[in-house]
């Protein structure tokens, strides 16, 4: 009996072994285009590798949808690969897919040597300006080519030092989407242009040169871990929250941001740009609920939450909106391991929520 259970163990750990060498083996690479595949009619899109947990984002149910991979290499639970993706059409969302539900659509194409942070531009000092040639620049709400635009900036020779741009990253920033380098972009105190915070592609930016002077010759010093942690400025806005059936919204006057907060622990942030031309709800809603107005309807009533429409995820407003003044901080991590700004938010009840761009997640403190 005793030869016969050392027997099994045997066979056990070789084949958990197996198990362990299949899952390193990498099937896709970054930038690939992958889809469902053929037979699975959906899967979870999570913000961890793994199945053991409540951690689902949203549902992809078609396997028309394109994925993009993130990453240059899966990450295994013990049990089976997880690749980090990212939609390609609108609304982008990033997450973690088992990579027995996928299959390729399009090899990435064949690039050069991936940027490193000992290879990517320097710049001397944080102050910076639009290349010239470049007419106008986007910023972002986040580093890549899809994220919603915060601000449009057109190329002009700045007069002076304090209109410059002030990059937020210390050093390269670790991302890379197949095309370019991204790096943050924060208001100047003493800047005289309103200068929205955000995500500009590297490519479009140089050293500032006020005048056409000669740059600032401060070099950066070298860079750690610790200085891709930036503190970006505080702000104090007037702001409205308003409650509703599955969550809450809060929008902020400074860059009339609308964040939709769902009570599964997901965010999305929109732009001023993505809901102006949205019509207004006229709908009457049931007794104890409220139909929203201002940009809380327009989102509401017109823009996409994922794979559902806001309304469809929100339900109806619980609470007419509220007004009050809202102590608003973040810091980036300037992509150092994983892209992320973390954003926090007073609430009028005095509470606080904590929105990071990591999974687009957030949390009630």
């Amino acid at each position: 009996m005793r030869k016969y259970s050392l027997k099994l163990l045997v066979v056990f750990i070789l084949l958990l072994t197996v198990l362990q060498t299949t899952a390193q083996v990498i099937t896709f690479h970054r930038n690939d285009q992958v889809v469902i595949k053929s037979g699975i009619s959906f899967v979870w899109l999570r913000n961890q590798p793994t199945s053991n947990c409540a951690c689902v984002e949203y549902e992809i149910t078609s396997s028309k949808r394109v994925l993009r991979i993130l990453d240059a290499k899966p990450t295994s639970d013990g049990v089976q690969n997880w690749w980090h993706v990212a939609t390609v059409t609108r609304p982008i969302k990033q997450g973690w897919v088992e990579e027995k539900s996928l299959t390729l659509l399009k090899a990435a194409p064949t690039a050069t040597a991936t940027p490193d942070a000992q290879h990517a531009h320097q710049f001397l000092t944080n102050a910076v300006q639009i290349r010239k040639g470049v007419p106008l620049i986007w910023i972002r709400s986040s580093p890549s080519p899809t994220a919603s635009i915060v601000q449009t900036v057109k190329f002009s020779v700045p007069l002076e030092s304090s209109q410059c741009l002030t990059l937020g990253t210390a050093g390269p920033v670790s991302r890379w989407d197949g095309q370019q380098w991204w790096r943050a972009i924060i208001p100047s105190i003493a800047a005289k242009s309103d200068t929205k915070a955000g995500w500009v592609e590297e490519n479009s930016l140089v050293d500032c040169s006020p005048n056409g002077s000669a740059s600032i010759a401060t070099i950066t010093p070298p860079l750690s871990a610790s200085s891709f942690i930036t503190q970006l400025p505080s702000v104090s806005t007037y702001a409205a929250y308003q409650p509703y059936e599955n969550g809450i919204m809060i929008w902020r006057q400074d860059d009339q941001t609308v964040y939709v907060l769902s009570s599964m622990g997901s965010f999305v942030a929109y732009s001023i740009n993505d809901y102006a031309s949205l019509a207004t709800p006229t709908d009457v809603p049931a007794k104890g609920r409220y139909t929203p107005v201002n940009a809380f309807g327009k989102v509401w009533n017109g823009a996409q939450f994922r794979d559902r429409s806001v309304r469809d995820t929100m339900g109806w407003a619980t609470a007419a909106e509220q007004g009050y003044t809202a102590a608003i901080s973040a810091f980036s991590n300037g992509c150092y391991a994983k892209c992320n700004i973390q954003t926090t938010i007073s609430l009028p009840d005095g509470h606080t929520v904590e929105l990071s761009t990591a999974f687009f997640t957030w949390k009630y403190n």
